[in-house]
């Protein structure tokens, strides 16, 4: 059993060093989004422990995105800009025990997590259509 576990973090560590940069940053946003749906249970519960570490997780993904934008660019600039704003509401939300505030970043990170699905989408239908 623990050659099976080992075998498999083997695996996902490769996967995720070989993967494109849009499905490493879908990857760190769903991971987000599970932090904040664990720290919106733990504010729900009055688990201060399990929320703190919750949305330091949180804020870690957030910020961990940002070496993927191409801040020379207006648009990436603005991007950037939301990543910050997500992470800023994530301090809040963690100093406030405040749910309404979790709901309104995990939004824009759905948000956001559905753009690069996109781009994703659009990337692969060009490499797919050079190759045919």
């Amino acid at each position: 059993m623990k050659d099976q576990q080992k075998a498999h973090q083997q695996y996902r560590q490769t996967s995720e060093q070989t993967a494109a940069p849009e499905e490493q940053v879908i990857s760190l946003l769903q991971e987000a989004i599970k932090q904040i749906q664990k720290g919106k249970t733990a504010i729900d519960c009055g688990e201060r422990a399990e929320r703190n570490e919750s949305l330091v997780q949180a804020q870690a993904y957030v910020l961990s995105l940002i070496p993927f934008v191409d801040d020379q660019t207006v648009e990436g600039e603005r991007i950037i800009s939301l990543y910050g704003y997500a992470n800023r509401l994530l301090i809040r939300a963690n100093l406030e025990s405040d749910g309404m505030l979790l709901q309104e970043v995990e939004e824009l990170l759905l948000w956001l997590r559905a753009d690069w699905k996109v781009a994703l989408s659009n990337r692969r239908k060009k490499y797919v259509g050079d190759f045919i």
